[in-house]
């Protein structure tokens, strides 16, 4: 792939019926089963998001694009 059309479409790679672009998350809090389920993620003991600027996805997305503009492991937030 050439390296402009990398940094509008690389790193995100859209399901059937999902967004041509990177979605922006706008939560700021995420359901979890448990008291203990997110106890892991703010021990960073397991991974996925919770109301910090650690994990978003949004945030995730991004830093994928971006390293993959320069074929490079993605940074994290």
């Amino acid at each position: 792939m050439n390296r402009d059309t990398i940094c509008v479409q690389g790193g995100y790679t859209p399901g059937n019926g999902e967004p041509r672009q990177i979605p922006i998350i706008q939560s700021t809090t995420f359901k979890y089963a448990t008291s203990e389920d997110m106890g892991k993620l703010f021990d960073l003991e397991a991974d996925g998001y919770f109301y910090s600027r650690l994990q978003n996805p949004t945030c995730d997305l991004v830093a994928t694009k971006r390293s993959a503009s320069w074929r490079a492991a993605p940074l994290p937030c």
